[in-house]
């Protein structure tokens, strides 16, 4: 899979701190995913029938508007399930994200924007899974 519009470079350092910052454990495929890609717009957009408009940078990133995950997690605020973290957003304003909980740890859900219950709805037992599912456009099911 190919990014285009990443963001700079981050570090151990960085998810250390973002761990940190967040009282979470990130899954170790996840940091690797970000270590190598810090945000952007995939080559592979579609998981099942959601598309992906952006991934959202860990830190220094500005895709489509958006300023990183620590942003979204603020802007969220109260819709946002505890440990639930936002890494990607459909072009609706849903987000896609990992939850750090011990039950369902890296789970992959997508959080619906707007809707009345907003409960978070179940996508993948894994962000490998997740990020092994994705699809081209033409290619999707």
């Amino acid at each position: 899979m190919k990014f285009r519009l990443t963001s700079e470079k981050i570090n151990e350092s960085d998810l250390k701190g973002f761990e940190t910052q967040y009282g979470i454990k990130l899954p170790k495929s996840f940091k690797d995913f970000y270590l190598e890609h810090n945000g952007g717009i995939p080559s592979l957009r579609y998981y099942k029938d959601q598309r992906i408009a952006a991934f959202t940078s860990i830190k220094y990133g500005r895709e489509s508007g958006r300023t990183g995950i620590i942003m979204e997690v603020h802007q969220l605020g109260d819709l946002l399930p505890e440990g639930y973290i936002p890494f990607a957003f459909d072009s609706g304003g849903w987000n896609f994200c990992i939850n750090t909980n011990d039950i369902d740890y890296g789970h992959i859900y997508i959080l619906p924007n707007g809707v009345v219950d907003n409960k978070p709805i179940f996508l993948s037992e894994s962000f490998e899974s997740f990020i092994g599912g994705l699809k081209a456009e033409d290619t999707y099911e």
